[in-house]
């Protein structure tokens, strides 16, 4: 080998480690930052677009969230709807009321965030900046049942569910007289059905407003709440409906979805400001 042949091998070695030591290091910085690329390419999005998100979940199937977002947007088309595959994708969006206008997830089945526990507090993490940044959650069902273990949550609700009674009819819902004008129920019957297929019950705290309730009593011979709304620290607002469980299948409610719930979120999307004011 020559002289020349020699330092040659050398400088094509020395600078093939450094091209592997780039990639390595670009790949590397782009899996660290994949979640700040997501979040800020949404948030131009949103900006661009002049729209805030609404994002929906649900722990059955994709279409069920499609269905409801299709009946939202019919509603109210001045927003981004947004339909994640599983919780854990809310990492890759923004929060805040600045972009993201209402955030709804389902939770039909008992349904954990993530059976991880770090991720599933980092999920949680998450929803309560929402709050706190002056968001819109709405849960429902078995977000804060006891089994999920989203104790996080259970205290923003103000109540961990751990009695529940399955239920062949639709559920007869009445409305609470002294919230019949909350912006939330607007277009709502005094009284009502759902198919929700199951109802949960636990104790909530005294700031909790039960908006609506079943007609008649379940929980020793006492009504059962239906719709619960609680304002947050920091201007947030969190909504429980208790819609709906999954037994075979997605509740009715969920799944065609039914008009008085797709009601509901509509009026949580376009006034969840009027809701934060109310009393």
């Amino acid at each position: 080998m020559s002289i020349s042949e020699y330092f040659d091998d050398i400088i094509v070695n020395y600078f093939s480690h450094i091209l592997i030591f780039f990639l390595g290091f670009c790949y590397s910085w782009s899996r660290s930052n994949i979640y700040f690329f997501s979040v800020t390419a949404r948030k131009l999005k949103s900006l661009l677009l002049r729209k805030k998100m609404v994002i929906v979940w649900n722990d059955d199937h994709l279409m069920h969230s499609e269905k409801i977002c299709e009946k939202l947007k019919s509603m109210n088309p001045d927003y981004l709807y947004c339909v994640i595959d599983e919780p854990r994708d809310l990492l890759f969006y923004p929060i805040g009321k600045k972009y993201v206008n209402l955030i709804i997830l389902f939770v039909t089945d008992v349904t954990k965030f993530s059976e991880l526990p770090k991720e599933r507090k980092l999920i949680q993490s998450k929803l309560l900046n929402h709050l706190k940044e002056g968001g819109t959650l709405v849960g429902t069902h078995d977000i804060i049942y006891r089994r999920c273990r989203n104790f996080a949550l259970q205290k923003v609700y103000g109540c961990q569910l751990n009695n529940f009674r399955r239920l062949d009819a639709p559920i007869d819902v009445e409305i609470v007289p002294e919230h019949s004008t909350n912006p939330l129920l607007e277009g709502l019957d005094d009284n009502f059905s759902l198919d929700d297929g199951e109802l949960c019950w636990g104790d909530w705290t005294a700031d909790a407003n039960i908006l609506a309730q079943t007609k008649k009593g379940f929980n020793k011979r006492k009504k059962v709440p239906m719709v619960v709304t609680r304002k947050i620290s920091y201007d947030g607002l969190a909504i429980w409906l208790n819609s709906g469980d999954k037994f075979v299948n997605a509740p009715r409610s969920v799944s065609q979805p039914e008009e008085a719930l797709v009601r509901i979120l509509s009026n949580a999307s376009r006034y969840s400001e009027e809701i934060k004011n109310y009393n």
